[in-house]
This record gives C-alpha cells, structure tokens and sequence, in this order.
C-alpha cells in the first residue's frame, strides 16, 4: 500500500512507485515524469492566474470540508496550494485539519472553497459564517474533496475548475494549463496491386 504524500513532492513520488510498479522501471519512469510535468504545469498556470486576480484587501479564504471548523491548517497540502494561489489561508497557524473555536472571532474568509457536502444554506444558517465576506458576497465555490484525499492525478484538474469557477475573468484569454502534443497520424499504407487495379 502507499501510504498518502504529506507534500507534492511526496505526491509525485507516489506516482512514480505506481507507474514503475505497473509499467516497469523505463516505461513507468517516462510516465511518472509526464505526470510531474502535467502537475507542475497546471498548478504554475492556475497559481499565475490565481494571484494576478486577487487584491491584498480581499485574499482571505478557507478549505472547508465540513462544518463548522475542519478545515485545511498549515500543516496539510490543501492550505499549501491556497497559500500558493496568493491567497492568505485563515487557517495556516492551526494544525491538524483544527481551526479552534477560540480563535473564531478572527474568521472573516472573503472566499469559501468547500466541499460538495456544504450547503450556501447551511453557511448562511451558521452563526459562524453567515456574516462573513465570503457568505455575504457569496463567495462559495464546491468542489469534490474526494478527489484531493485521493491525491490521483484528477485533483488537480478539480483544482483548476475550482478556479476558473471563482476568478472565471482570469481565465477567459489564457491557454489551457497542459496540451499533450500527440504525434503526427500515420502515413496512409500503399494500396496493393489489386487495390490500384479496381479503384479501391
């Protein structure tokens, strides 16, 4: 069993033990390097694009994957990729997926990055969030935690709709984050003789 990245490094190292596991040493190595490339590329693209929307009086947010107060801290990959977008993770001084109930008077996110199973009803009925930014403004934008516990290669495709979803200005004139070059189609084969002989 692999055990689940703390990091992305540790993320891409998981996909390279999968893919020489799989395909082999030569061929798994070629396609755990395709995977780096195609993480790398995609989350530079989103973070550019990301950061050049966001203004230093409006960049607080939250990861939240249930309520009221799991959410991603400073020690998980989740705060990492927020903190790396350019925005300021509210919960990047707790650890343990742990925003403490203490420090709730601090919470003010002008954006709301939640799991599928949070409702905007169920913001707007929280005494903890219903007169935040993020819920005033309405500021909430889903997306299937599922996919980043998992940690395959489809999280940060999530990650990247997550965005054009929220800054979706940003993203109207930039290119795709990855193109995959495909090779040149085939040469047509030679007709056979016979082929030649009825036209076909």
């Amino acid at each position: 069993m692999v055990a689940r990245g703390e990091t992305l490094d540790g993320i891409l190292e998981n996909y390279r033990l999968l893919c020489t596991a799989f395909e082999g040493g030569k061929v798994g190595d070629f396609k755990a390097e395709q995977l780096s490339l195609f993480v790398h590329t995609t989350l530079d693209y989103v973070n550019t694009e990301v950061a050049s929307s966001l203004s230093a009086e409006e960049n607080k947010a939250v990861y939240l994957v249930q309520l009221p107060f799991v959410m991603a801290t400073g020690d998980t990959i989740e705060g990492g990729l927020l903190t790396d977008m350019g925005f300021k993770n509210q919960g990047e001084a707790y650890t343990g997926w742990n925003y403490p109930l203490e420090a709730e008077p601090e919470l003010n996110p002008n954006y709301i990055f939640c799991d599928t199973s949070v409702s905007l009803d169920a913001l707007q009925s929280s005494s903890y969030y219903q007169k935040t930014s993020a819920v005033t403004n309405e500021r909430i934008f889903t997306f299937n935690a599922r996919m980043f516990e998992r940690q395959s290669p489809r999280m940060f495709f999530e990650l990247e709709d997550l965005m054009k979803k929220a800054f979706p200005e940003a993203f109207k004139t930039s290119k795709p984050s990855f193109v995959i070059e495909m090779p040149a189609p085939a040469p047509e084969p030679e007709k056979t003789w016979w082929q030649k002989l009825f036209n076909k």
